[in-house]
């Protein structure tokens, strides 16, 4: 009785120590970030070539990074956003 209660609490306690932040999620929202940002100065600055070239890099890296989460829903995005924090 007393392995099957400790049992069970170990497991509780690798399950909980798993519910940690999603790096590759949050690697997804830095690199969002940026490009974000690098979007807002191209419409108020002047695109140069070395600038669009950046610009295009950033999206392929974001479109890599954040490829696994294209299809996630709006409250669970928002939990890993949380996490990240």
């Amino acid at each position: 009785m007393v392995k099957s209660i400790t049992a069970g609490i170990f497991t509780l306690v690798i399950l909980a120590s798993c519910g940690g932040k999603d790096e590759k999620f949050c690697k997804c929202l830095e690199v969002s970030e940026t490009f974000n940002s690098m979007s807002n100065d191209a419409l108020t600055q002047e695109v140069t070539p070395k600038s669009a070239k950046e610009m295009k890099a950033m999206k392929a890296k974001k479109k890599k990074l954040c490829a696994d989460y294209e299809i996630m829903g709006g409250p669970e995005m928002l939990e890993l956003k949380e996490a990240c924090n």
